[in-house]
Formats: structure tokens, C-alpha cells, sequence
């Protein structure tokens, strides 16, 4: 039976001004490299929305000032073992 992990991509790759956008796709395939170790094989990135529930404080705020829970997009890789 497969086994599978999850991890947070990051939201934003940052690149030197002088170096271009291969050097971003570097540095995401770098993290999936880092990530596909020990028989763990990259399988696909999938978008997970995450919703966040105010506190107390925020929820007594929230009702005067009209904000609810706060939905935030995250990108996961996930990645199999046999």
C-alpha cells in the first residue's frame, strides 16, 4: 500500500534582478529533489485552501468590523512511497 507525504511549496520564488526565470524553476526543482529522498517520489502539486478561524478577540472584532475566517491558497507537493 502507497504511502504519501505532503509539503508546502512556496508561495513566492525570489530571483536575483540579473538572473533569470530558469534559476526560479532551479530552485523549486531543488526543493523537490530535497523532498524526493529515501524512496519518496514526487507525484503532483495540488492546491489546498486553508481556511483560518479568527480567535476569540478577532471573532468579537470581526462582528463590528465584517471580517470572518481568513482563506489562504497554499500549493502542496506530494510525494509517494512503495
Amino acid at each position: 500500500m502507497p504511502k504519501y507525504k505532503c509539503v508546502a511549496a512556496p508561495k513566492i520564488v525570489e530571483i536575483d534582478s540579473n538572473r533569470g526565470y530558469d534559476s526560479a524553476a532551479k530552485s523549486f526543482a531543488d526543493l523537490i529533489n530535497a523532498e524526493a529522498v529515501d524512496g519518496w517520489k514526487f507525484y503532483a502539486m495540488e492546491n489546498l485552501a486553508i481556511v483560518r478561524k479568527p480567535g476569540c478577540l478577532m471573532a468579537l472584532l470581526g462582528m463590528f468590523l465584517g471580517q470572518k475566517e481568513n482563506i489562504v491558497n497554499v500549493n502542496m507537493l506530494i510525494f509517494v512511497k512503495e
